[in-house]
């Protein structure tokens, strides 16, 4: 159970047990309900970030809930993570006549990998 509906529950239970009683004096107490009130708050804020997103992907007029959204992000990150890119360098070798050639073609496939592994892209030789 959450917070506010444990909350509610007892205060609920107070109140029943009062008027069962025929007691104008119910023993709720200001800190109950100042919790109640709280997380009443922060449930009210996390339904308004779940009415923006959907507002803002247009969720709402498609009918699609946030969830099937979420999950169809996660399937479409899954599938652009395990895709796979071929990347022809060019040959250097051919290009420079100088005997820096092989160097630069070395130096570049060497930055190529380091930069792919920064961003996470795992890069394979032919």
């Amino acid at each position: 159970m959450t917070d506010i509906t444990e909350l509610a529950q007892w205060l609920k239970l107070e109140v029943h047990r009062a008027v069962s009683d025929f007691n104008p004096q119910m023993n709720i107490k200001t800190r109950d309900l100042k919790e109640l009130v709280e997380a009443l708050e922060k449930a009210q804020a996390k339904a308004d970030v779940y009415d923006m997103l959907r507002d803002d992907y247009g969720l709402r007029e498609k009918g699609v809930g946030l969830t099937c959204f979420v999950d169809w992000q996660a399937k479409r990150i899954a599938e652009l993570e395990s895709r796979t890119v071929t990347v022809k360098l060019p040959d250097y070798r051919n290009t420079y006549k100088a005997p820096l050639a092989d160097e630069v073609e070395h130096q570049v496939r060497l930055a190529l990998e380091l930069f792919s592994s920064a961003a996470g892209i795992k890069v394979e030789a032919e």
